[in-house]
């Protein structure tokens, strides 16, 4: 598994006000200037090295993943089928799940039939819902790649 460390920087940034002492400045007025700092720096990034001041670094310990990331809804999807596994094929047959040991695509795809009767059942698009989710697997992959 790949280290990952946090880092802590300061961005410098300028405000003018009348006010004597910067903690009297509203802190909406401290934001906008920010913004129009941070604005500044992605239309100029070669200037981006002087606003940056370094406070404190260290490694990341790992952690369960979150449940909103790709780790985290595999990890949910496997938590589901191993659930699925056992309660399906023991109310079916009585028996152990091994047959699942023996074809590993036949407990997902069992699952999606039965999700295939769910939408039946509400009179909804299980194509529509699948087409859907390739556009977020996409986007999603695409995403954690940027990363």
């Amino acid at each position: 598994m790949t280290k990952r460390y946090n880092h802590m920087l300061d961005v410098a940034f300028t405000i003018e006000s009348i006010a004597a002492d910067w903690t009297d400045i509203p802190v909406i007025k401290l934001i906008d200037a920010l913004q129009q700092r941070v604005a500044y720096l992605q239309a100029n990034p070669d200037d981006a090295a002087e606003a940056f001041g370094y406070s404190d670094s260290y490694e990341v310990e790992p952690a369960d993943p979150q449940p909103d990331t790709i780790p985290g809804r595999v990890a949910r999807v496997q938590a589901m089928l191993e659930t699925y596994q056992l309660e399906t094929y023991q109310l079916i047959t009585g028996e152990a799940p091994e047959v699942f040991d023996c074809e590993p695509d036949l407990l997902p795809s069992d699952m999606l039939t039965d999700l295939m009767h769910w939408f039946d059942s509400k009179d909804l698009s299980f194509d529509i819902a699948v087409h859907r989710a390739r556009d977020h697997h996409q986007c999603e992959v695409a995403e954690a790649n940027d990363e």
